[in-house]
Formats: C-alpha cells, structure tokens, sequence
C-alpha cells in the first residue's frame, strides 16, 4: 500500500512540473509577443532611438556643372602655369559662416588666383590675406567685387611669405522655403609664372 501511495504521489510531482513548465515558456512567449516561438528561435530586436525615422532634406545644388566651372577657370590661368586648385562646396544656413583655406606658394615667382562663384545662388565676399586670422598684424592683400562671378588676383614676385590665407564671408541664406537644403560651390584655381632658365627674351635674327 505505501508502495503505491508512493507511486501516485511520483507521478503526480513529476505532471505539476512538466505543467508549471510549460506555463512558463507559453507565458513568456505570449508577453513578449514572439508568436508561439521560444527566445531561442526568435531573432533578436536592435533597439533603434527615438527619432530614427526623420527625413533628409532634399537638396537645391548650383553647383551639378563643377567640371564647367573648372575648366572656364583653368583657361583664364593662362599663360601661367596651373599650380593647385580647390573646389569647395558651401550649404548656406540661417546664419553667417566663414570659410578658411590656406594657400602655399611659390618663392619669387608671380602668382595668379582665379575665383569663380559662378556656381552659387548667393554672392560671397572673398578676401586674401597675407598672414592668419590669429595675427594681429595682417593685411587684406584682395578682396573681390560684389556681383562679380570672375575674380582675378596677381601676386608680384616679391612677396615675402610662403602662404596666403583665403577667407570666404557667406551670407544667411536668402531662401524661403527652409524644407530645402541650398548648395553650391566656389572655385578657386592659381598658377604662378614660369620663366625658363636664360635670357628673358628670346633674340630673333633675319637676313
């Protein structure tokens, strides 16, 4: 008789284990919504923040010709010889901004810069330095004419430093509709003066 009671009690345990188990997994399932899967077959969730689905604004660019552009400035360069060149792209904002660029040249030897704001929507004011903007002592060696989308700037040879300091003024942006982001480009091209070795002139003799 105590054997059987035994028995009845075994089984009975081992039924509420195999029961309160499987109410576990299927609680589990159901809370965190992994349709009837276990944790084990379904693929984990990456956490994505809070704002992850904003759009990017579209984008209003005058600058789709660079190569254009480049290639009207590189003619003008002529017949100095092409040095370096910097496209730089400028996204208008609300509010002002200023662009840096520094430029090395060449000891004694005359240099030409070409500007082109041919491929923006807005005027920028360009103005060359000879020293930083952290010196105290600097002077404005150009500075280009508003409305015009041509500038032209000749170094003489006798200039003593070794780089130029290029700032690029840009205004707020002028345009309405601020759903729309407004891009174009400045280009700027320089080449210096290249005379070879010997008499500056060449001496042509006739019969």
């Amino acid at each position: 008789m105590k054997i059987k009671i035994l028995s009845v009690l075994i089984l009975v345990f081992t039924l509420g284990v195999s029961f309160s188990t499987s109410a576990q997994e299927e609680g589990g399932d159901f809370w965190n919504e992994n349709d009837g899967k276990t944790p084990s077959e379904t693929p984990k969730q990456e956490n994505k923040p809070k704002g992850a689905t904003a759009t990017v604004k579209p984008v209003s660019n005058s600058c789709s010709n660079r190569n254009e552009l480049r290639e009207e400035v590189r003619l003008l360069i002529r017949p100095y010889r092409y040095n370096l060149a910097k496209t730089s792209t400028i996204s208008y904002k609300r509010y002002p901004q200023k662009m840096k660029v520094l430029v090395p040249i060449y000891n004694d030897q005359e240099h030409r810069i070409i500007f082109s704001t041919r491929g923006l929507p807005q005027d920028i004011l360009i103005t060359v330095y000879d020293k930083a903007s952290t010196e105290k002592k600097r002077k404005a060696l150009f500075t280009s004419t508003p409305g015009e989308v041509i500038s032209t700037f000749e170094l003489p040879a006798d200039y003593k430093e070794s780089y130029l300091f290029v700032e690029y003024a840009i205004p707020a942006s002028e345009a309405e509709d601020r759903s729309t982001t407004v891009r174009g480009c400045v280009v700027m091209m320089m080449g210096y003066l290249f005379l070879p070795p010997g008499d500056a002139e060449e001496t042509i003799t006739s019969e």
